[in-house]
């Protein structure tokens, strides 16, 4: 099936990506991370759009990432920049959440070339959000009818998201909400040494630049406004968050490299532990026998 085929790209391309913006070391472990998280798995076994919408947010945010580490380095290679000129409208076009997504990437450059007080780096950011803005008309136009007749603007089918909703995240991102917090918590935790620091001396500095910090910031804050939003009017259900699953994967794998750099031997070990206690989860779901 076509989706299986895209699951599948989503491996390759998050290997190939992030060792293009962060190296082997990485990759290796962003890849492992996203083989074994939920979504990846269950919507390469579905029809509908959502692992094509993992795949190119995977792109979108690896190139995004690129510009903020061109940007902190002084380098001024215009690849990247184009690159996320064209992949942007193409996640907005595959779901409304990538058109959120991509919007605020657009958004969060333009304020880092603020805050550095770079003028005509901001206008280029303002075109690439305009560009973006222009793709989701088509998509717009197309879905609208659909919309009017749907969950999106019917007041009955979606309820408004409670505490309980950050549970259900969980169990979307590795099965279950045990390995999710595991997943969550311990690299962060474990390389807070030298990621925590990093993160608040940026943020302290206004430097929008730094990629620990803009992960964060391209996670949480689109999330929160989504979540506020829905309580007035539900419109979110847990796959939509698939756009977020690539930047949650990087900022897992960047904490899991922290960790790394202290002790090498114990990053290969959580590793381990992350595919076991995700397997324990994945094979009863998705590959136990049924007779007939």
């Amino acid at each position: 099936a076509l989706t299986a085929v895209l699951g599948f790209s989503s491996l390759v391309a998050c290997f190939f990506m992030v060792r293009w913006v962060f190296g082997l070391s990485a990759a290796v472990t962003a890849t492992i991370l996203i083989a074994f998280s939920w979504p990846a798995i269950f919507y390469s076994q579905e029809v509908r759009a959502y692992s094509l919408v993992l795949l190119v947010a995977i792109f979108v945010t690896a190139v995004w990432l690129q510009i903020l580490l061109h940007r902190q380095s002084g380098s001024h290679s215009s690849r990247p920049y184009w690159a996320l000129v064209i992949l942007a409208p193409v996640l907005s076009f595959a779901h409304l959440y990538g058109f959120i997504f991509a919007a605020f990437l657009w958004i969060y450059l333009f304020a880092a070339d603020l805050f550095r007080r770079d003028p005509l780096a901001a206008r280029w950011s303002a075109f690439g959000f305009f560009i973006t803005n222009l793709a989701f008309l088509p998509w717009l136009a197309i879905n609208m009818r659909a919309m009017a007749d749907s969950e999106m603007l019917d007041l009955t089918p979606l309820d408004r998201p409670g505490a309980s909703f950050f549970v259900d995240v969980g169990a979307f991102m590795y099965h279950h909400p045990i390995p999710a917090l595991l997943l969550g918590l311990g690299p962060i935790l474990l390389g807070s040494r030298r990621t925590f620091p990093r993160i608040w001396t940026a943020f302290r500095a206004r430097n929008l630049n730094e990629p620990l910090l803009g992960l964060i910031c391209v996670i949480v804050i689109p999330f929160v406004a989504v979540f506020v939003f829905s309580q007035f009017k539900p419109i979110l259900y847990t796959r939509y968050l698939m756009v977020f699953v690539p930047a949650g994967i990087f900022f897992t794998a960047l904490a899991f490299e922290e960790w790394r750099q202290q002790s090498p031997w114990r990053r290969h070990v959580a590793l381990l532990a992350v595919a076991a206690i995700s397997l324990a989860w994945i094979l009863p779901d998705h590959y136990r026998y049924r007779s007939k």
